[in-house]
């Protein structure tokens, strides 16, 4: 009886601690696709992260989660402030879950092949949910939207992060099978993020390409130059593009919706109003639902306190690039791949968060997720990976 109570007991603890990986999976292909199968795929990657904690070897944490965890504990203290408490509890689950996805990320994913499949995941979904954004344009006549991501903007920034990581993918691929698949993939993210007429989302990824470019360890420059061709050939049809609808009434709104919110966040000036509590701000663009900027929103919402863990996210986040950096010389694609992606979404974060909240539902849990897979990629110890 021993003996099978040992086998059940190891055949669980086999289960338990691949759950993590599978909820890990399932909401990373949910993330553009589905909202309820985004949750439940959460809600099963936290139930396996817990039941496998006791037998992880250490928990990654970075100076990047620190800044995750500052930024949660700024929203616990202006939900508690909060005009509206009920509505803030709303923005602090939001926070939450990218937070906790950045955790069960860095400390699950145990091998290549793993961080392989979280990553075509999302990229396979992204391309179905596009397709179908697409087709749904054709009848809608408006801007590109894509199923759980919702409006053209939110849209835009989680499609830049899906390009910004294919063209990583296409810059360091080997076979000329894989140039292909992922030169395809490129383009068609590309196409999408034009149809999504989100300036914008679109600059930043223009300039986190560019920032690839600058800081990579080694390419081809056929490959630089094919991508080059292609930059150059989207925004030339950005300009030109009927789909572009935007006007500068647009900008002046986001001119005056800041310069309002400065005025709230002086009234609000420590804890600010509370999350998901724009709508209360008191002055006539409160109906935007937020301030279309990161930065502005997070003074609004969160206040200073909230200013200050933005500040430590963003800064950690650099900080774990510069730790992993021996990555960009790796001889595992992905591992250079991870990297490279991650220095993309990062400047999306910060270039497209100049005019939209890039911190906030689907594109946030994406971003959050490329951080967790470079930390776990550069953790010690691993034989099947490259060590820092």
């Amino acid at each position: 009886m021993r003996g099978v109570e040992g086998v059940i007991k190891n055949e669980f603890a086999s289960f338990t601690e691949r759950l993590d990986l599978v909820g890990l999976f399932i909401m990373a292909v949910a993330l553009p696709l589905s909202e309820g199968v985004k949750n439940l795929g959460f809600g099963i990657a936290v139930l396996g992260f817990l039941l496998s904690f006791r037998r992880k070897k250490g928990l990654i944490i970075t100076a990047f989660g620190f800044g995750l965890l500052a930024l949660f504990l700024s929203g616990v203290v202006s939900t508690v402030t909060a005009l509206d408490q009920k509505a803030s509890l709303k923005g602090l689950w939001d926070v939450f879950r990218y937070c906790a996805v950045f955790f069960i990320t860095a400390n699950s994913i145990n091998s290549e092949g793993e961080g392989k499949a979280v990553i075509w995941g999302i990229l396979a979904s992204l391309i179905i949910g596009g397709l179908w954004g697409v087709a749904a344009m054709q009848w809608t006549g408006k801007p590109l939207e894509i199923l759980s991501l919702g409006h053209s903007n939110h849209t835009g920034i989680f499609v830049s992060i899906g390009a910004a990581v294919s063209v990583c993918l296409f810059l360091f691929s080997r076979t000329r099978s894989e140039r292909v698949l992922l030169a395809c993939v490129a383009v068609f993210l590309m196409i999408i993020l034009l149809f999504t007429a989100s300036r914008g989302s679109f600059l930043a990824f223009m300039a986190a390409s560019v920032s690839v470019l600058v800081v990579r360890y080694s390419c081809s420059k056929s490959k630089a130059l094919a991508l080059l061709v292609v930059l150059s050939v989207c925004t030339i049809g950005y300009f030109y593009s009927p789909l572009n609808v935007k006007s500068g009434a647009y900008d002046s709104e986001r001119f005056k919706a800041w310069a309002l919110s400065i005025d709230t966040f002086e009234a609000h000036p420590v804890a600010g109003i509370g999350l998901n509590n724009y709508y209360l701000s008191g002055h006539e663009m409160a109906t935007l639902g937020h301030a279309h900027s990161l930065y502005v929103n997070t003074l609004v919402q969160n206040g200073a306190i909230g200013a200050v863990a933005l500040a430590a996210v963003l800064a950690g986040a650099a900080a774990l690039l510069w730790k992993a950096r021996g990555l960009r010389g790796s001889e595992s694609l992905y591992g250079r791949s991870v990297w490279y992606g991650a220095l993309g979404a990062y400047v999306i974060v910060i270039v497209a968060g100049l005019t939209n909240t890039t911190l906030h539902h689907e594109h946030a849990i994406f971003f959050t997720l490329i951080m967790g897979l470079l930390a776990a990629f550069s953790r010690k110890g691993r034989s099947d990976w490259p060590c820092i």
